[in-house]
Protein backbone atom coordinates (compact mmCIF):
# COMPACT_ATOMS: atom_id res chain seq x y z
CA UNK A 1 0.00 0.00 0.00
CA UNK A 2 0.77 3.62 -0.60
CA UNK A 3 1.72 6.48 1.93
CA UNK A 4 -1.86 7.89 0.87
CA UNK A 5 -3.76 4.99 1.22
CA UNK A 6 -2.82 4.15 4.97
CA UNK A 7 -3.04 8.17 5.70
CA UNK A 8 -6.59 7.90 4.33
CA UNK A 9 -6.88 5.11 6.61
CA UNK A 10 -5.50 7.01 9.87
CA UNK A 11 -5.92 10.22 8.78
CA UNK A 12 -8.03 11.76 6.46
CA UNK A 13 -7.57 15.75 6.89
CA UNK A 14 -3.52 15.13 6.82
CA UNK A 15 -3.50 12.66 3.97
CA UNK A 16 -6.21 15.52 1.58
CA UNK A 17 -3.29 18.08 2.91
CA UNK A 18 0.20 16.07 1.91
CA UNK A 19 -1.19 16.17 -1.76
CA UNK A 20 -0.03 19.15 -1.62
CA UNK A 21 3.10 18.85 -0.30
CA UNK A 22 4.13 15.54 -1.34
CA UNK A 23 4.45 15.89 -4.92
CA UNK A 24 6.61 12.92 -6.12
CA UNK A 25 5.34 9.82 -4.55
CA UNK A 26 8.55 7.62 -5.83
CA UNK A 27 11.23 9.75 -2.88
CA UNK A 28 10.98 8.11 0.45
CA UNK A 29 9.32 9.75 3.55
CA UNK A 30 8.33 9.86 6.71
CA UNK A 31 5.37 11.31 7.89
CA UNK A 32 4.64 12.68 11.52
CA UNK A 33 1.07 11.76 12.46
CA UNK A 34 -0.61 13.08 14.96
CA UNK A 35 -4.10 12.44 16.91
CA UNK A 36 -7.17 13.27 14.45
CA UNK A 37 -8.95 16.13 15.87
CA UNK A 38 -11.35 16.46 12.72
CA UNK A 39 -9.63 20.47 12.07
CA UNK A 40 -8.68 21.07 8.77
CA UNK A 41 -4.69 20.64 8.53
CA UNK A 42 -2.82 23.44 6.31
CA UNK A 43 -0.50 22.70 3.81
CA UNK A 44 1.99 24.66 6.08
CA UNK A 45 1.36 22.40 8.74
CA UNK A 46 1.44 19.64 7.02
CA UNK A 47 4.82 20.31 5.37
CA UNK A 48 5.87 20.59 9.30
CA UNK A 49 4.91 16.85 9.67
CA UNK A 50 7.09 15.21 6.64
CA UNK A 51 10.77 14.26 6.15
CA UNK A 52 11.23 13.85 2.35
CA UNK A 53 13.93 11.64 1.29
CA UNK A 54 14.08 9.78 4.22
CA UNK A 55 12.18 6.77 6.23
CA UNK A 56 13.02 7.56 9.94
CA UNK A 57 12.82 4.37 11.69
CA UNK A 58 15.80 4.82 14.66
CA UNK A 59 15.02 7.10 17.26
CA UNK A 60 17.16 5.14 19.74
CA UNK A 61 20.06 7.92 19.89
CA UNK A 62 20.16 11.68 20.05
CA UNK A 63 19.97 13.18 16.60
CA UNK A 64 18.11 16.22 14.49
CA UNK A 65 15.52 15.97 11.64
CA UNK A 66 14.55 19.09 9.11
CA UNK A 67 10.61 18.96 8.08
CA UNK A 68 9.89 20.46 5.17
CA UNK A 69 8.74 23.61 6.72
CA UNK A 70 11.87 24.19 7.21
CA UNK A 71 11.65 23.13 11.07
CA UNK A 72 14.13 21.78 12.81
CA UNK A 73 13.39 19.27 15.34
CA UNK A 74 15.39 16.86 18.28
CA UNK A 75 14.81 13.13 18.00
CA UNK A 76 15.86 11.09 20.68
CA UNK A 77 14.55 8.37 23.44
CA UNK A 78 14.86 8.09 27.07
CA UNK A 79 15.95 5.25 28.64
CA UNK A 80 14.98 6.31 32.23
CA UNK A 81 11.67 6.58 32.70
CA UNK A 82 10.80 8.88 35.88
CA UNK A 83 8.85 6.60 38.62
CA UNK A 84 6.32 9.17 38.76
CA UNK A 85 5.26 8.39 34.84
CA UNK A 86 5.42 4.32 35.72
CA UNK A 87 3.02 4.47 38.34
CA UNK A 88 0.29 6.29 36.73
CA UNK A 89 0.79 4.46 33.34
CA UNK A 90 -0.56 1.10 32.73
CA UNK A 91 1.19 0.86 29.91
CA UNK A 92 4.75 1.13 30.40
CA UNK A 93 5.78 -0.39 26.61
CA UNK A 94 5.14 2.99 25.45
CA UNK A 95 7.89 4.91 27.02
CA UNK A 96 10.49 2.80 24.66
CA UNK A 97 9.22 4.19 21.06
CA UNK A 98 10.89 7.53 20.55
CA UNK A 99 10.03 11.29 20.76
CA UNK A 100 10.23 14.00 18.44
CA UNK A 101 10.70 17.70 19.42
CA UNK A 102 8.43 17.54 22.38
CA UNK A 103 5.55 14.93 20.88
CA UNK A 104 6.34 10.97 21.60
CA UNK A 105 5.79 8.18 19.37
CA UNK A 106 2.55 6.31 20.55
CA UNK A 107 2.23 3.18 18.61
CA UNK A 108 4.19 0.87 16.12
CA UNK A 109 4.47 2.57 12.53
CA UNK A 110 3.09 1.74 9.77
CA UNK A 111 5.29 0.75 6.50
CA UNK A 112 4.36 1.78 3.30
CA UNK A 113 6.62 1.84 -0.24
CA UNK A 114 9.57 3.62 0.70
CA UNK A 115 7.32 5.13 3.13
CA UNK A 116 6.53 4.95 7.26
CA UNK A 117 4.24 6.26 9.33
CA UNK A 118 5.22 7.30 12.64
CA UNK A 119 2.44 8.14 15.48
CA UNK A 120 2.53 10.73 17.70
CA UNK A 121 1.04 12.18 20.45
CA UNK A 122 0.39 15.96 19.72
CA UNK A 123 1.05 17.95 16.86
CA UNK A 124 4.69 19.17 15.65
CA UNK A 125 4.97 23.10 16.61
CA UNK A 126 6.48 25.32 13.75
CA UNK A 127 9.69 26.39 14.42
CA UNK A 128 11.27 29.34 12.74
CA UNK A 129 14.07 30.49 14.65
CA UNK A 130 16.60 28.67 16.48
CA UNK A 131 17.87 29.78 19.97
CA UNK A 132 20.51 31.87 18.61
CA UNK A 133 18.13 33.97 16.06
CA UNK A 134 15.47 34.03 19.54
CA UNK A 135 17.93 35.66 21.42
CA UNK A 136 19.60 38.31 19.20
CA UNK A 137 15.98 39.59 18.47
CA UNK A 138 14.87 40.29 21.79
CA UNK A 139 16.77 43.46 23.40
CA UNK A 140 16.44 43.04 26.82
CA UNK A 141 18.63 39.35 25.85
CA UNK A 142 20.72 40.63 23.13
CA UNK A 143 23.94 41.75 25.47
CA UNK A 144 23.83 38.19 26.20
CA UNK A 145 23.96 36.78 22.93
CA UNK A 146 27.27 38.88 21.79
Amino acid sequence: MSWREHLEAFNREMAAAMENVVKNSSEPLTIFVPPTDNETMSSEMAKNHVVIGEVLEDFQRPSTLTTEAGSVMFTGYSRHTSPIWMRISVQPQRRQRGQIACSRITQESVKGCRSILQFIDKPLPLVHDNFDSFLAKRNDLSKFYR
